[in-house]
C-alpha cells in the first residue's frame, strides 16, 4: 500500500521506528558511501530537528553543510540553489511542508535543478546529487508520488497520518 501511494516499488521501501530514524537513515546511509565522492551537503533552513542533528552529527567525519535561506514565509530561495552546488556536493535534503507553519517547498522545481546539473555530472563519470526529502507533514494531504517529484529518497511518518505512532518509513530509490 506504502509503495503504491508513494509511486515506487516494494523492495525501495525500508520500514523504520519513525519518521527520525527515516531521516538519520536516510542523510548518514547515503551520505557515508558516497563521502569518497564528496562531503558537501546542502538543507534549507528550516529543516526539522532530525534534519539538523543528522548534519551535526555528520559534520564530525568531516562533511560540511551549507544552508539554503529562505524568506519570511519560510519560502526556500530557490535561486539560491545552483549558487551553492560544488563539484563536492553529494545530498540536498529539503522539507517538503513546513510541520509548524505549513510552508510548502517546491520540490519538482529543485529537482529540475538538481537534475541538469545530474547530467553534467553523468558526462563526468560523477555519481548524481541524492535528493532527499522530509515528506513526513505532507504525506497526507499532498501527492507524494516520487516519480512525479523527481526525488532520490522521501521520508513519512505514520504518526503525521493518524497512523501508529512509533512506525515510518524511508523510500529510496533502488541503484
Amino acid at each position: 500500500d506504502i509503495a503504491n501511494s508513494l509511486g515506487c516499488k516494494t523492495e525501495e521501501i525500508i520500514f523504520t521506528s519513525g519518521g527520525t530514524e527515516a531521516e538519520n537513515l536516510a542523510l548518514k546511509g547515503i551520505s557515508f558511501p558516497l563521502k569518497h565522492f564528496g562531503k558537501h551537503i546542502i538543507i534549507s533552513s528550516v529543516e526539522h530537528n532530525a534534519i539538523n542533528a543528522s548534519v551535526e552529527y555528520l559534520k564530525r567525519f568531516g562533511f560540511t553543510v551549507d544552508t539554503l535561506p529562505v524568506d519570511t514565509k519560510c519560502n526556500i530561495l530557490i535561486d539560491k540553489l545552483p549558487q551553492l552546488l560544488r563539484n563536492d556536493t553529494i545530498m540536498v535534503a529539503i522539507m517538503y511542508v513546513n510541520n509548524e507553519i505549513g510552508t510548502i517547498q517546491p520540490i519538482r522545481k529543485i529537482s529540475e535543478i538538481l537534475k541538469k546539473e545530474n547530467l553534467k555530472r553523468r558526462k563526468l563519470k560523477k555519481p548524481p546529487i541524492h535528493f532527499h526529502v522530509d515528506a513526513e507533514a505532507a504525506s497526507f494531504y499532498i501527492d507524494c508520488n516520487v516519480k512525479k517529484l523527481g526525488v532520490s529518497s522521501l521520508s513519512i511518518n505514520a504518526s503525521k497520518m493518524y497512523g501508529l505512532k512509533g512506525a515510518g518509513a524511508l523510500y529510496v530509490k533502488k541503484g
